[in-house]
């Protein structure tokens, strides 16, 4: 989604609950989902359960301490199912990869200390069960950040 309809969707949503946000809390909420439209609802739904009855502001405050929940709900409704379809090499190679904003496959094959050649179905199955996208030719990046984040926080 563009930060347009990011913008409208979440005006939208918290004038259905008479709830005010500050521009920089929503800025911060359009930039942590990246746009993709669930972890954009899942960042509300969250704050909504998280604040306070009496208060009618988002801030900066709320959404900074409602991330180890949002964190929580994604590792639990979202993430977690992503990961746990894959196999455990293509596992291995997800945890490379999310260390990086993005990585050309040589380079993930020297982190990896595997050929090009032997990453490839791995780097399909990451693309296909959509943990990773395929930037370019040989150039990939996580789906998400807070998914790299989820990634890294697991035990290796």
């Amino acid at each position: 989604m563009t930060t347009e309809e990011c913008n409208l969707l979440i005006n939208k949503a918290l004038s259905k609950v008479q709830i005010n946000i500050e521009e920089s809390c929503l800025e911060a909420i359009i930039s942590e989902s990246q746009g993709h439209p669930y972890i954009l609802e899942s960042l509300g739904y969250v704050l909504h359960i998280d604040l306070a009855e009496d208060d009618k502001i988002l801030t900066t405050k709320n959404l900074e301490s409602s991330m180890p929940a949002i964190m929580g709900f994604l590792a639990n409704e979202f993430f977690a199912v992503i990961y746990s379809k894959l196999s455990p090499n293509a596992k291995k190679i997800l945890v490379e990869i999310a260390k990086q904003d993005k990585i050309v496959q040589s380079e993930l094959a020297k982190r990896c200390n595997k050929s090009s050649g032997y990453l490839g179905p791995y780097l399909t199955e990451l693309v296909q069960k959509e943990a990773i996208t395929k930037v370019e030719r040989g150039e990939y990046k996580i789906f998400h950040n807070l998914f790299a984040k989820y990634v890294l926080s697991l035990p290796q």
